[in-house]
């Protein structure tokens, strides 16, 4: 018992010391070349086998784990604290959403000639995609979608007035 609290305390003395020298980028891990620092992107790529290389330092199969461990925890905490630059701004959400509702119209639309009531549906839909097309047109960076939700969304709502005036003219 004692065995195992020992070694797990080692363990995470290991993972702990590891991780402060990792994060405080004065400190070189590169033997060779000290006045050369490793950087965090550099240590998330390395295997154990190529930080072995790098450092001169031989890994037993527990430090190898808790190495894997490490870089595991340090990515997460990135992805946390820096999203990547490819993530969503909310006016791009917002222009994504009035695509879909675009697109949603033209589906209950097209919907309404096997189930004649859906077309009403389409209604709050279009007005949806026109009114998000039209918000988020000017802060995002995903331009064609808003326009095009915009356009699917006020060419329903158009061809709807002109067959409700054509409708009510015949009669």
């Amino acid at each position: 018992m004692n065995k195992y609290l020992i070694s797990l305390s080692l363990f995470l003395c290991f993972t702990i010391f590891t991780a402060k020298a990792i994060i405080n980028p004065s400190n070189s891990l590169l033997k060779d070349k000290p006045s050369m620092p490793i950087t965090l992107h550099q240590f998330l790529t390395l295997s154990p086998k190529q930080f072995q290389k790098a450092t001169g330092i031989k890994l037993s199969f527990s430090q190898k784990i808790g190495y894997k461990i490490l870089q595991w925890k340090l990515r997460k905490q990135r992805l946390i604290h820096n999203p990547p630059s490819g993530s969503y701004s909310k006016a791009d959400r917002t222009a994504d959403f009035s695509l879909g509702a675009g697109i949603m119209t033209w589906i209950c639309a097209l919907g309404s000639l096997l189930i004649p009531g859906i077309a009403v549906v389409a209604i709050p839909f279009a007005l949806i995609a026109l009114i998000a097309g039209a918000v988020s047109h000017k802060k995002t960076s995903k331009k064609t979608n808003s326009v095009v939700g915009m356009v699917l969304g006020g060419l329903y709502l158009l061809l709807l007035g002109i067959a409700i005036i054509a409708f009510t003219r015949t009669f």
